[in-house]
């Protein structure tokens, strides 16, 4: 997950130092000179790829395997990274192009992530498993970072060669370390595959036909979806509108914006970690069951932030307070990654990976939508207003998402994987014998 994040974290930090001319009024130093609607392309267009190949990436993983699914991604994203360079000189649809691809392998991340948790992570674990998720927050301090140092002396250009190469080296960690299923790790001890065999909510499941129909009809994931859009949407506010604002209303320089993300999303990787030891002792020590840790920690991440992010609208000409309740957000926000993001695997074992990949399909738009509803409140009224109504609009969908999440979500495994059982037993009706001998247990 860091490297995920380490690329796509320049492609919105490093576009104002490559530009020459954003409008008329406005020029960054760059050497590239691409008007506002080419850099709206260029900024969504890895979103279009990532949209187009969720429910793909979703039956890829099903019947792959995490492995070669992700391992495949990150090396079409680490090659897109090094030729980007060259593509944004030669020409902007070049540019674009690329950025699609890098989309569309981004699509086969998430559901090959999920898919492997059923087989590796005991059900009182997969909150502290759910704080590699955060691995966004390093990455994007990294990215931070570097583009600070570099970009003054040797060129926007080398952020994304550096990240490219970094990608590579992940991905050939990832080959050579990762692996489907514990029983066909080469250096597994006995020890550790008996700890996880009996702590498993679910074996493996036959790669049988993908149930889409019921997914599309499970209330419980439909609740996961909410949540995840609301999350979505504010999430892209500050991380794809945030820098504007810190720059515009707030008046921080470039340096001082990454030097201040910087340090947010690093602590942000710190409380999440916390958050996830917190709700797995939870669920250890019997203080709560899953469904009400689930619903705890969501609360915790999206409900304070909503309303901080609300109040940032009517805080006026206060930086200290604005800077200290643009940080609070972030690190609140990091709450939810042990709890609804992993509230996929309880709902749908079997087929994690596909679920996670229709849910994305939908919770992935807040990436285009939140540029067009920004830049039209900019352009049609004053700043102000313009940034209070956008703050209050992602603090809104944020905390209505969370509450229809925590009306109708689950932890039961319901039609979703309940399905695989059928198969199985029609199988042994008609005389076959399945591939796995274990039954699969709901």
């Amino acid at each position: 997950m860091v490297k995920e994040f380490y690329m796509r974290v320049p492609e919105t930090d490093e576009l104002n130092a490559c530009h020459k001319r954003v409008n008329a009024s406005t020029n960054n130093g760059g050497s590239l000179e691409w008007s506002g609607d080419v850099q709206f392309l260029f900024l969504t267009s890895p979103y279009l790829g990532y949209v187009v190949v969720q429910t793909l990436g979703g039956y890829a993983t099903q019947r792959f395997g995490t492995k070669k699914v992700i391992g495949c991604s990150l090396l079409t994203i680490s090659a897109c990274n090094l030729v980007l360079p060259i593509g944004c000189k030669v020409h902007y649809s070049f540019a674009i192009v690329l950025q699609f691809v890098q989309g569309f392998a981004q699509g086969g991340i998430w559901p090959g992530l999920f898919g492997i948790i059923p087989y590796w992570i005991p059900l009182r674990e997969r909150s502290r498993f759910g704080s590699c998720f955060q691995g966004s927050a390093i990455g994007a301090m990294s990215a931070q970072f570097i583009a600070r140092l570099a970009t003054p002396s040797i060129g926007w250009e080398y952020i994304f060669v550096v990240a490219a190469f970094v990608g590579l080296i992940m991905s050939l960690g990832w080959f050579l370390l990762a692996c489907n299923e514990p029983e066909l790790h080469p250096r597994i001890t006995l020890d550790e595959l008996d700890y996880i065999k009996k702590h498993q909510q679910v074996l493996p499941p036959y790669r049988d036909k993908i149930p889409w129909g019921s997914m599309v009809g499970s209330l419980p994931l439909w609740a996961i979806l909410f949540s995840a859009f609301g999350r979505a949407w504010f999430g892209n506010t500050i991380g794809i509108s945030g820098p504007l604002y810190l720059k515009a209303e707030i008046g921080l320089d470039d340096g001082s914006i990454g030097d201040f993300s910087g340090a947010i999303h690093f602590a942000s990787f710190l409380t999440g970690l916390i958050f996830a030891y917190i709700a797995d002792r939870l669920l250890i020590e019997d203080v709560v069951g899953v469904l009400a840790n689930r619903r705890l920690l969501l609360g915790i991440g999206q409900i304070p932030s909503a309303v901080l992010m609300i109040s940032m609208g009517y805080v006026y000409c206060n930086v200290p307070i604005l800077l200290c309740f643009w940080a609070l957000v972030h690190v609140d926000l990091s709450a939810c990654a042990p709890s609804a993001m992993v509230n996929v695997v309880d709902v749908a074992p079997n087929f994690a990976g596909p679920a996670i990949s229709l849910i994305l399909m939908i919770a992935v738009t807040p990436n285009v939508f939140v540029l067009l509803v920004t830049n039209s409140l900019l352009q049609n009224m004053n700043a102000l207003d313009a940034w209070k109504y956008t703050l209050s609009i992602a603090g809104g969908i944020s905390l209505v998402s969370c509450v229809l999440n925590i009306v109708f979500v689950s932890t039961k495994v319901g039609k979703v994987a309940k399905c695989e059982i059928v198969t199985i037993v029609h199988r042994f009706k008609n005389g076959t014998t399945p591939k796995l001998t274990r039954m699969t247990t709901v």
